[in-house]
């Protein structure tokens, strides 16, 4: 077989890459699921739904709807946010932020954080005050002026466990 150039009769060379390639494959499908549970990371204990979504003036606002049993508090989670080409992050709250022994408590990141060409918001509302991750708890993203959220972008909001790297939430909406 004089001028031969295709794959030997061993078969095609194989790369050493291709086990860790389908690895990170398979990890990025169950990120995008939607929920990974680790140990010591926040645990769905029902099937209902995780997120409720509500659009609110200027934004939306995310509202946990399944029971949580972990042990996470609000300054062990990053949330972050991304239109696809930029990203954003809040890796400042502090648990103390979002205690309070009367009623709710409410975190508000002072100035906004630049998202493209939107100045986007954050606030938590822990409903209980405790500090914790718990139903009823909320996010939202606020852009407060005429710039908004598209209806024709897709924007991810993943909230991190930040002591592994663990996803608890992975939503994609859009404006």
């Amino acid at each position: 077989m004089d001028g031969y150039t295709g794959p030997s009769a061993k078969g095609p060379k194989k790369s050493p890459y291709g086990i860790a390639l389908a690895a990170i494959l398979a990890l990025s499908l169950l990120l995008t699921a939607g929920f990974i549970v680790l140990q010591g990371s926040p645990q769905r204990t029902d099937s209902g739904p995780m997120i409720l979504e509500t659009p609110v003036p200027y934004g939306i606002k995310f509202t946990l709807s399944g029971n949580l049993a972990g042990v996470a508090t609000w300054g062990s989670l990053i949330v972050l946010l991304s239109d696809g080409t930029n990203a954003m992050s809040w890796a400042n709250i502090t648990t103390q932020d979002l205690t309070s022994s009367e009623n709710s408590a409410v975190w508000h990141y002072g100035s906004p954080r630049s998202l493209g060409p939107l100045s986007v918001w954050l606030n938590i509302t822990d409903r209980s005050g405790d500090g914790r991750l718990d139903n009823g708890d909320s996010l939202t993203f606020t852009t407060g002026s005429a710039f908004q959220f598209s209806s024709n972008a897709s924007y991810v909001f993943d909230l991190l466990y930040r002591p592994t790297g663990a996803v608890v939430f992975n939503v994609v909406f859009t404006g």
